[in-house]
């Protein structure tokens, strides 16, 4: 699925912003939608602050089974600081940086092919990959939400 179509499925879930199931998640819907589109947001701003001709492969078993299998396994990693919002979630913060999120999708396609992010388990990671990356990361969040609302109640 494109990672159009993740923003998109993020959208829809706007309206259930303030479910929560601790039997699934110790974080509510509110902070799964903020945690992804802070992931997006912050990556674009990262690979943009790439210099190409600083990319290093190196080769990282995790990352290759993680991108091998297509999804990201539940409970095994904790988000970094930097995208682990443990204020009040505002839902007004929630369309902002869904709305950034869109404009910087369409932004990230003009983006040269070699910019590239440090992930902090998976290494670096060029663009190509870092969209494919997206797309997990924020699908493995929306099942998690999606779960959220199969047991509320």
């Amino acid at each position: 699925m494109k990672l159009s179509k993740e923003i998109e499925e993020l959208e829809r879930m706007l309206p259930n912003v303030s479910v929560k199931n601790t039997s699934i998640s110790e974080r509510g819907i509110d902070w799964h939608m903020d945690h992804s589109l802070t992931v997006i947001n912050n990556v674009y701003d990262l690979l943009v602050k790439s210099n190409p001709k600083e990319y290093r492969w190196k080769f990282n078993f995790v990352r290759l089974v993680i991108f091998t299998k297509g999804s990201i396994p539940r409970g095994k990693a904790r988000a970094p600081k930097a995208v682990n919002n443990k204020e009040e979630i505002l839902i007004s913060d929630v369309k902002d940086k869904l709305a950034l999120a869109k404009t910087n999708l369409e932004l990230l396609n003009s983006l040269p092919s070699g910019v590239f992010f440090n992930h902090p388990y998976f290494g670096n990671i060029k663009k190509d990959k870092t969209i494919k990356f997206l797309q997990m990361h924020t699908r493995h969040h929306y099942k998690i939400m999606k779960d959220i609302l199969k047991t509320k109640g």
